[in-house]
């Protein structure tokens, strides 16, 4: 997993990113309509960040919420926002690709995770290291690189991060992802198919791998210029996955 960035050098950066970020409003929509009743269910936040998805959750009525992440920094960022809002989300510094809690939770949400499997092989080990969090029956939800998005197209300036580059290599594509208009805060995404996604997760024993583009509501469009959200509509940079887990 030789992209997976450390966030360690750039946090503010993500931390402004995702408090400007137009479309964080509607990932975490998404991400809670498909999730469905949360009373009593146990959440896992992989590669959490700033908690913000876990947190958001935990805040909707899950019982309780975990967040893992590799960099130190951003986990103290974390914890510091749980403390000032009072939530209970706990937090655990360390790789969520190899985590020890097998069939504990409800619901594992990965968001900005898949992305950095750089082979094929590295995308079915971080499917079956999320599957195996799961309970029987239990759901995945994570957010990619949308298999379609093309730069050509667009940017995605205007709804809170920048893509600077698309590369095309063997089997997938790769794209460089600028945060908050800083160059230092940049990383390297992987964009696989929409059937390398399906298959990998198949092989991992969440079948029906299925996707929802997070789409703005109208109250959403009224609050913005006309065709601020025409680029997001046809050329969205990410799109949301879920699936359950066998049994």
């Amino acid at each position: 997993m030789a992209s997976v960035p450390c966030y360690d050098a750039f946090d503010l950066h993500y931390a402004q990113h995702v408090a400007a970020s137009a479309s964080r409003p509607l990932e975490r929509r998404t991400l809670l309509e498909l999730a469905g009743p949360l009373q009593g269910r146990a959440v896992i936040d992989l590669a959490c960040g700033s908690g913000d998805f876990g947190r958001h959750f935990l805040l909707h009525g899950a019982a309780s919420a975990l967040g893992i992440d590799l960099s130190v920094a951003m986990i103290e960022q974390a914890r510091q926002l749980s403390r000032q809002r009072g939530d209970a989300m706990q937090f655990v510094q360390g790789d969520a690709t190899r985590l020890d809690m097998p069939g504990c939770f409800d619901i594992a949400v990965a968001v900005w995770l898949f992305n950095h499997a750089d082979t094929l092989q590295e995308l079915e080990r971080m499917y079956r290291a999320a599957a195996r969090l799961l309970r029987p029956g239990g759901l995945l939800l994570g957010i990619v690189t949308h298999p379609a998005f093309r730069l050509a197209k667009g940017d995605f300036s205007r709804y809170g991060a920048r893509i600077v580059r698309q590369q095309r290599l063997a089997d997938h594509q790769q794209v460089e992802v600028e945060f908050a208009d800083a160059a230092v805060a940049r990383v390297i995404d992987h964009q696989w198919r929409a059937d390398q996604h399906e298959l990998a997760a198949a092989r991992a024993g969440l079948p029906a791998l299925q996707w929802q583009a997070p789409l703005p509501t109208a109250a959403e469009c009224q609050d913005r210029p006309a065709g601020f959200w025409d680029e997001y509509r046809d050329n969205n940079a990410l799109v949301v996955l879920h699936a359950r887990r066998e049994g």
